[in-house]
């Protein structure tokens, strides 16, 4: 009788024990099914966030591909009867009205080698107006009462400038050119997407608006009016380099 007891208490202890043991798994299992949902969930919500993320990219830059088009569209509309310039010495190309005049680009200082390295031009039918006067400088041009108005490392920093406001770094870098106080400055890009700057320069003597393009060993600036009609905004996105 004792024995069988005996025997039934051990079954309960051992009953008792895998109960317990089953428990245990039972309870660990949960916790790592948690956990991988758990995982599970956060990837998904990652993978989500992603996905909306890249659409908002999407919808973002087929907003700025259509607006792209469509400034290419009323360009090419509004410049199809335009007389082109072309200069192979600097490779650059420009459009302007025929109601300007033709484009003489005079060559102004030569160095040693017959390098290029001042030049200015002007439409003949805009008079002496100083408006629309273009002049191209090597960054090594060096001349009494000249004062450069780039340098190549404004032209990397506007290479990295977003076409907004300029950044600190621009200014920065115009000011170490010692040209006076530069105001309102924008960077934009012309048809080719090609970055430039039109800032205000103020000095002693002058309040000009300049359109400034910045390339690794020279630059091209243009003096404009005060106000910037549709006319001369096409001209200045038309200028682009083609090298």
């Amino acid at each position: 009788m004792r024995k069988k007891k005996q025997d039934k208490n051990s079954f309960k202890i051992i009953l008792i024990s895998a109960l317990t043991a089953l428990l245990l798994l039972a309870a660990i299992f949960s916790v790592y099914i948690y956990k991988d949902l758990k995982r599970v969930e956060q990837s998904v919500y990652n993978i989500y966030q992603e996905i909306k993320t890249t659409n908002g990219k999407i919808e973002k830059y087929s907003a700025l591909d259509e607006q792209s088009a469509q400034n290419t569209v009323k360009f090419t509309e509004a410049t199809k009867n335009w007389q082109i310039y072309q200069n192979d010495d600097f490779h650059f190309q420009m459009k302007s009205p025929a109601s300007w005049g033709q484009f003489n680009f005079n060559l102004r200082n030569v160095d040693a080698e017959d390098n290029v390295i001042y030049s200015m031009g002007k439409f003949h039918l805009l008079g002496e107006s100083p408006f629309l006067q273009l002049e191209l400088a090597n960054y090594d041009f060096n001349q009494e009462g000249f004062k450069p108005l780039s340098s190549q490392s404004l032209f990397q920093t506007v290479l990295r400038n977003q076409t907004t406001e300029c950044e600190n770094q621009v200014f920065d870098d115009l000011k170490q050119l010692n040209v006076g106080e530069v105001r309102n400055c924008y960077v934009r890009e012309n048809i080719l997407n090609q970055k430039f700057l039109i800032f205000r320069l103020v000095n002693e003597t002058t309040g000009s608006l300049l359109a400034v393009y910045p390339r690794e060993n020279y630059y091209l600036k243009v003096d404009l009016p005060d106000e910037i009609n549709a006319e001369v905004d096409y001209f200045i996105q038309s200028l682009v380099f083609l090298q």
